[in-house]
């Protein structure tokens, strides 16, 4: 049980990827899907920490983000400066917008575990975030150059070309995520590509088809990418914030947004 095995607690958060791999296990060919994890690739952590990850990946979901780092302090008092816990920190960071401090965590947790697909991918999104598209593009790429068939990286990259406004490159990548496809990734990039041409009902047919097909709990990264960007939003009135983990039925709770064109 180690590390890359973090397979389970799939935590999504704004493109942010909070698992210890990527969402289809590319870039981490040993991963299995064991919720329990240790803090390199041999050591195993204690019940109680294991307990408090999980806790504070669920106040992560709730966007408790006060409640995360006090878990994750809890964390530290048992076993200090996990490459998770690190990583989870970072995410934190990075939904305060704090990118410097959210980067300086995603590092640490790399030169604690080089490997690691999740801090390693969260600096690209960084960037992404701040629409920096093409030193996210430059990242992206070479991490695909070391998973060739990761699907969320090609995904992401296509994404820097459609923000780009750069419609040529970006069908190049869209037709690059085959189908059928092992994630998401497919759907939304389909219904990204419409989005962005304002073909609302296309788009939305997508999205609707992914959730039959992968689930809810599957779809929410790929969603918030979606709404990170402006295309969709989702109804303040039934889901209280945005970046809560869509529920069963949860397409019929979203709209179009003003897109980010």
């Amino acid at each position: 049980m180690n590390l890359r095995s973090l397979g389970l607690i799939i935590l999504c958060f704004s493109g942010l990827a909070l698992s210890a791999h990527g969402q289809d296990g590319a870039a981490e060919p040993e991963a299995t899907a064991d919720p329990e994890t240790a803090a390199t690739a041999e050591e195993v952590l204690s019940p109680e920490y294991m307990r408090l990850l999980q806790e504070a990946g669920v106040e992560f979901q709730q966007e408790n983000f006060d409640a995360v780092l006090s878990k994750l302090d809890q964390m530290d008092s048992i076993r200090l400066d996990t490459p998770v816990a690190l990583n989870l920190r970072g995410a934190v960071f990075t939904e305060k917008k704090e990118f410097d401090t959210a980067k300086g965590f995603f590092e640490k947790a790399l030169a604690e575990e080089p490997e690691y697909f999740a801090p390693l991918f969260n600096l690209g999104e960084i960037l992404f975030l701040q629409k920096k598209y093409a030193e996210s593009r430059k990242h992206f790429e070479s991490m695909l150059e070391k998973a060739p068939t990761e699907e969320l990286l090609k995904y992401k990259i296509f994404m820097t070309y459609l923000m780009d406004d750069d419609s040529e490159n970006a069908k190049i990548w869209r037709d690059k995520i085959q189908f059928p496809s092992n994630t998401p990734a497919y759907y939304f990039a389909q219904a990204a590509w419409e989005f962005k041409q304002d073909n609302e009902p296309e788009a939305v047919s997508w999205i609707e088809s992914s959730m039959r097909i992968f689930g809810p709990q599957n779809n929410d990264f790929f969603l918030r990418s979606l709404l990170d960007v402006g295309f969709i939003k989702r109804d303040a009135a039934e889901t209280g914030r945005a970046s809560a983990s869509p529920p069963s039925g949860a397409v019929d709770s979203i709209s179009a947004g003003s897109g980010a064109n």
